[in-house]
């Protein structure tokens, strides 16, 4: 029983994690350049 619950914190904090690496780059793609005008990422 403990260790599901462990299993399913670390999986949450996981998932979590590659979320936030997804939307940081998603950001930098954002902030690039695009027809000389500079576009922020949000």
């Amino acid at each position: 029983m403990i260790e599901t619950v462990i299993g399913t914190v670390i999986g949450t904090a996981i998932t979590i994690v590659v979320v936030e690496g997804i939307v940081a780059i998603s950001s930098a793609v954002d902030s690039i350049t695009v027809g000389g005008k500079l576009i922020q990422g949000g």
